[in-house]
């Protein structure tokens, strides 16, 4: 449909097909690069196809087709986000981030289809992000791993991670809602490096990121986290920017995501005042 698809320009790095696995009966392939290694296994330790990414002939089509069902995609797609996310943070720190975990590996291990849940994470002790996937009987199978909020709210943990000593460590109440707001922040904000996509909503809005006055129509795509996951429940999306205090106000005792729904919110607010003026 139009202004749902775009292609992402990530930093160009020669790529490998190595072998994975800690014995022999799962052995499968794993794409390398200098940050990642995408482990192409499933949650029942099936072995997956591993993507040419780098191949000459897939570049020329632009990469492999979008589709739910290759897994090859799927890898591509936490590929591409991850990447240009992680280019993003070295821009503007202006060094290498790193990695916060520990150990001998050196890279990010993601698994695109790791685990049949209806969540995704960063573990920081095994320097994972792993991807879930989940059943509806109205929608079939729906992969966190092709949600570009989920994909890019994971990484910022993770980069969050390399910043600081003990920077996860639940040292008060508002750490972990900090956390949360600051890597929905950094998802919501990469709406806007997509330029078909976002001008399909600002032409769908009227030119309107939030709607403050009566008759104006907010631009959801660029206001709304995981709109994906949230249609998985029947919800518009899974966190919103676009909170007020009259449905959301501070408490120190706020579940975690809430509290950086409340962060998302007024950075959002912040940027929807300069974007007006």
């Amino acid at each position: 449909l139009h202004g749902r698809s775009a292609v992402a320009d990530v930093p160009y790095e020669p790529l490998a097909i190595e072998p994975a696995g800690d014995d022999k009966t799962t052995r499968y392939e794993c794409l390398c690069g200098r940050l990642f290694e995408l482990h192409m296994i499933d949650d029942q330790g099936r072995a997956l196809a591993a993507p040419r990414l780098d191949d000459a002939a897939q570049l020329m089509q632009d990469g492999y087709a979008p589709s739910e069902s290759n897994p090859r995609f799927h890898a591509q797609m936490v590929y591409a986000v991850t990447s240009r996310v992680h280019a993003d943070f070295r821009r503007a720190l202006g060094r290498e981030p790193g990695w916060g975990f520990a150990g001998e590996h050196t890279r990010l291990k993601v698994f695109p289809l790791g685990a049949q849940e209806e969540n995704a994470w960063y573990d920081t002790t095994a320097g994972e992000l792993v991807f879930g996937w989940f059943e509806r009987e109205n929608m079939g199978v729906i992969s966190t791993a092709l949600m570009h909020d989920i994909v890019a709210h994971e990484l910022t943990h993770a980069l969050l991670d390399s910043q600081r000593p003990h920077f996860m460590e639940p040292t008060g109440p508002d750490v972990a809602g900090f956390h949360e707001g600051f890597a929905d922040l950094i998802a919501l904000m990469q709406h806007f490096q997509y330029r078909e996509p976002l001008m399909a909503a600002l032409a769908d809005s009227g030119g309107t990121l939030l709607a403050r006055e009566q008759g104006e129509r907010p631009a959801h795509w660029l206001c709304r986290i995981a709109r994906q996951f949230g249609a998985a429940d029947d919800l518009d999306a899974l966190r919103r920017a676009d909170r007020t205090p009259a449905d959301l106000s501070y408490k120190r005792k706020l579940e975690e995501h809430d509290m950086g729904e409340l962060l998302l919110s007024a950075v959002f607010d912040a940027f929807d005042t300069v974007f007006r003026r």
